[in-house]
């Protein structure tokens, strides 16, 4: 289950955790990996503009939420119609997790996919692609 489902349940009261993310999932500034950009190579080839633009984009709402919690979570309440105090408890207590640490690395992706090759989402001959260099133009955009 996943957010703002599992904040609205826990908010609510009437749920509770079982086991968190972190405890099975791989870990990143603290936190676990859950998602991602993708992508096929002959997109970015043709399109790296576009790509840059989404990945600079990702990073200034989450600069944006990191910086103005707020203002966001009126945001979020208005566009997606949960309560605010829902989006405030997600926040609050980790479930929803903002970090400007986006650049992948060979670790934490090798990590990752071996989790998901062990839980059979991956097959044993995937291996997946990353670049760190959309998301660190962002990064460095910002400066």
């Amino acid at each position: 289950m996943w957010d703002p489902h599992v904040s609205n349940a826990l908010a609510a009261g009437h749920s509770k955790v079982l086991i968190k993310a972190e405890k099975i999932l791989p870990i990143k500034a603290g936190h676990y990996i859950g998602n991602g950009v993708y992508a096929r190579e002959d997109f970015i080839a043709a399109k790296p503009e576009l790509v840059q633009d989404l990945i600079s984009s990702i990073v200034t709402a989450i600069d944006f939420i990191l910086k103005n919690e707020d203002k966001a979570v009126k945001m979020w309440a208005e566009q997606i119609k949960f309560p605010e105090k829902v989006i405030s408890y997600a926040l609050k207590e980790g479930i929803s997790v903002y970090n400007l640490d986006v650049a992948p690395e060979a670790s934490t992706i090798d990590t990752y996919t071996k989790f998901l090759k062990d839980a059979g989402i991956l097959k044993p001959e995937d291996n997946p692609k990353y670049d760190p260099s959309f998301a660190k133009k962002a990064l460095s955009m910002m400066k």
